[in-house]
């Protein structure tokens, strides 16, 4: 047999695996009969899955799209679930073959999260009552709101014990298959808590709730009539179908992009993609499925299980009709707890608290939409809650491209004028940029420090220009830290390109290192060990890196730090990286409280630390390590020593320096460092 069909082969039946116990719960926990989740799946696997853009996604009914479905159950009846989801079909389909499928990769990571956060909370709320045979509430809120009740009841009156105990058991075997040996883990955890708990209803026959099946094994299948599509002209009908489709888009094309950076095959085609969807969708509405959409679980159990193309999806889908068309009868010995429990588990895995994590290190405005949106979801409903996250990401980027924060001050110790700008440099702030420049005393010293960006606009561009050539002219002085915009425009502040290109290497060192001394971090610590340094340290610049950075400086420095491979002078050692993908460099100075042993004795103690760490830019980065290097001189190690504040300590790093010139050989990874 080829080895690419045996891979998918493969792959096919760990999502069957997978799929099956999925489909039966997210078909309960949407007040459907468990057939039609089972016939949603097959329609997913079979239709979506041989015209997916997304060749080792895979689709299903989606725990994500519950809540909507709830929603639309409730407002219109069971009778137009088909119909919605039939419109939104068409509707991905009409969005698929206009070519505006990666738009909905555009919206902001914190309202996707929010809303995904907040259907699980949905769903955990929910289900919990269901695990404990307690019939969920109409809302949100309300079904959080009676947790504790139900528990209290489940204690002291003893009613739903046993469901409590099988949803109990399912969740403890899904959470402990983690820990499972490596060549069993092919089996998914859901399946083996399902398996568990049907293991446990056998033995103890408990009295409980089990998966309930039409008699001919065939569900009530709501065809849609020409009577029930006139039921869309309603607006509201059409808000829900808006919802649907959205919400259904966006978390297949969510899925989509994280499953392109697990594998290194075909990439995604986003608009084939959101028209297999469509075409699922289409057949689902139709027939009075469930929507569908791309699932992560699966989809990554699909890659990590060897799929090589669509074929294995496609499968999935096969399987799950031989099992409905010839074993449909096994379903009859599933416990309700244990899909519910299934549920619980799933609810609680979509708060997503590392994506919390990283949401926050972008500021306290994108956590606010984060919860914006989750409470949203939770409190009012799914369509509103995406509405208030989208007006709330609209007005923070309207916020964002016309505040600029400009603050003057007067440097107490060299009495120069101190101009910091942080945000926007936009024509919509000029007005307060001129009128701060204006303010400043003439022939005075003046820093300009732009590095607090995060853009800026060509009108405020050519006013800084021409302000500091006045200034100049006036009798004063101007340094501006350019570096920070030669990097975003690639071109130089001079009138004269080719005279700027010449004298660049130069300035941009001594600029960019003085600068990057003006904001060093300082870390004034206990005693250290050196394997304690690196926590320090990783701590210290942990809300400023992005996550994949983190992890390449803790790997790095964990590896520097234990084999002391940096440069000790005087007491100073001087570790350095260099990191991909980073955006600029970060210069943190630690003062242990007592001086730390290396594993060269004629070193000496290391009484101070200064670690850089830069981009992945190698003549830039030996520049700044040489006037490090030049610094740490006797002087400066005494001076950082006794240095109280992180002022002082900035400015003996400007302050001490020797001439050094560094020759770099083209192409070549040395360099020779000359003292003069």
């Amino acid at each position: 047999m080829n080895s690419s069909i045996s891979k998918n082969l493969l792959a096919s039946i760990v999502i069957f695996l997978v799929a099956l116990p999925l489909n039966l719960g997210i078909a309960l926990a949407s007040g459907v009969s468990p057939t039609v989740g089972i016939l949603s799946g097959i329609v997913a696997g079979i239709v979506a899955g041989s015209l997916a853009g997304c060749p080792l996604q895979v689709s299903g009914p989606a725990a994500g799209l519950i809540a909507i479905v709830w929603q639309i159950v409730d407002a219109h009846g069971l009778e137009m679930l088909g119909p919605v989801v039939l419109a939104a079909g068409i509707l991905q389909i009409a969005l698929g073959l206009s070519g505006l499928a990666p738009w909905f990769r555009a919206v902001a990571p914190s309202v996707i999260q929010g809303m995904l956060a907040g259907i699980g909370v949905l769903i955990f709320a929910s289900q919990f009552q269901v695990m404990l045979e307690q019939k969920p509430q109409a809302s949100g809120l309300t079904n959080l709101a009676a947790i504790p009740g139900a528990v209290w009841r489940v204690i002291s009156e003893g009613t739903g014990h046993p469901s409590a105990l099988i949803g109990i058991a399912t969740i403890a075997v899904i959470v402990g298959w983690a820990w499972a040996p490596k060549k069993f883990k092919v089996i998914p955890g859901s399946l083996m808590g399902v398996v568990a708990a049907v293991a446990l209803a056998l033995i103890f026959q408990p009295s409980i709730q089990y998966v309930s099946l039409p008699s001919d094994g065939l569900p009530e299948l709501s065809v849609v009539g020409t009577s029930l599509l006139m039921g869309l002209l309603s607006p509201s009908v059409l808000g829900s179908v808006l919802a649907l489709a959205f919400v259904a888009t966006a978390q297949t094309l969510l899925t989509a992009t994280a499953i392109d950076r697990m594998h290194n095959g075909e990439k995604t085609d986003y608009n084939r993609e959101v028209i297999a969807q469509g075409a699922g969708n289409t057949v689902c509405g139709a027939l009075g499925l469930l929507p569908i959409s791309g699932v992560i679980v699966r989809s990554a159990t699909n890659v990590e299980a060897g799929a090589t193309s669509r074929l294995s999806a496609v499968l999935h889908g096969v399987w799950i009709a031989l099992f409905f068309l010839f074993f449909s009868t096994l379903l009859g010995y599933v416990p309700l707890p244990a899909l519910a429990a299934v549920l619980v588990y799933t609810g609680y895995r979509l708060v997503n608290f590392k994506a919390i994590k990283n949401i926050r290190k972008f500021g306290s405005a994108e956590f606010s939409i984060y919860l914006i949106t989750l409470v949203g979801v939770v409190a009012i409903d799914l369509l509103s809650g995406i509405v208030l996250g989208f007006l709330c990401s609209a007005a923070h980027l309207i916020y964002t491209v016309t505040h600029c924060e400009v603050n003057s001050f007067e440097d107490s110790d060299t009495g120069a004028l101190v101009v910091e700008m942080r945000g926007s440099a936009t024509f919509f702030t000029l007005p307060r940029l001129a009128d701060e420049l204006a303010k400043l005393e003439s022939a005075r010293e003046v820093h300009l420090f732009l590095s607090g960006l995060n853009y800026i606009d060509h009108a405020c561009l050519e006013h800084i220009m021409g302000w500091e050539e006045s200034y100049i002219e006036d009798g004063g002085d101007v340094y501006i830290e350019w570096d920070h915009l030669i990097q975003r425009f690639k071109k130089p502040r001079s009138a004269s390109p080719t005279d700027l290109e010449q004298e660049l290497p130069r300035s941009r060192s001594h600029e960019s290192y003085d600068v990057l001394a003006s904001r060093a971090r300082v870390v004034k610590a206990g005693k250290l060990s050196w394997g304690s340094l690196c926590d320090v340290i990783t701590n210290e610049l942990d809300e400023i890196l992005p996550t994949a950075q983190l992890r390449l400086l803790q790997k790095g420095l964990q590896e520097q730090l234990l084999k002391q491979n940096f440069p000790v002078v005087n007491g100073v050692a001087i570790p350095h990286l260099m990191i991909p993908g980073l955006l600029r460099r970060e210069l943190v100075v630690v003062q242990p409280e007592s001086g730390m042993k290396t594993l060269d004795p004629t070193s000496g103690d290391v009484q101070s630390l200064v670690i850089l760490v830069g981009p992945k830019d190698f003549t830039e980065h030996l520049n700044i390590l040489a006037r490090l290097s030049s610094r740490a001189e006797e002087e400066l190690a005494g001076d950082l020593r006794r240095a109280e504040t992180p002022m002082a300590v900035r400015e003996a790093l400007l302050r001490h320096e020797t001439y050094v010139t560094i020759l770099v050989e083209e192409d070549q990874n040395s360099a020779v460092f000359q003292g003069k």
